[in-house]
């Protein structure tokens, strides 16, 4: 496996793993992980504030359930990816551009895969 490929899958299998603990801490705590101490005590990330801003609010069960569903989803393709299954690469593009939401830390993991496929795409041809 070269370094680019792993590097696209070591970054996908964080925040996948992150979108998907959190949706079943949320879904099975009604909680979602927040700061236990400082300034943003219990607070949620400025994630919450954009898709508070198209109409979702944050605390849903719909919002929680999308977490769940986007991160099995993305292990889907992470695995899809990892066999080198052709159509994989497409999945494992389009999921970090619908996860770009997810500030501040998400956004930077979803950018850096997104170059990376986009440059071994290149390199590919």
């Amino acid at each position: 496996m070269t370094f680019i490929r792993m590097a696209i899958l070591i970054i996908s299998i964080v925040e996948a793993g992150w979108f998907l603990l959190e949706g079943v801490r949320a879904l099975t705590t009604g909680n979602y992980y927040t700061p236990k101490a400082g300034k943003y005590k219990g607070q949620l990330g400025p994630w919450a504030k954009v898709v508070g801003a198209v109409g979702i609010n944050p605390q849903s069960a719909f919002m929680r359930s999308t977490f769940l569903i986007i991160g099995i989803v993305w292990f889907f393709f992470i695995i899809c990816f990892a066999l080198q299954v052709t159509w994989a690469w497409l999945g494992m593009l389009i999921m970090p551009i619908i996860t770009l939401w997810y500030l501040p830390i998400g956004t930077l993991l979803s950018l850096m895969q997104i170059i990376i496929l986009l440059y071994q795409a290149n390199r590919d041809k």
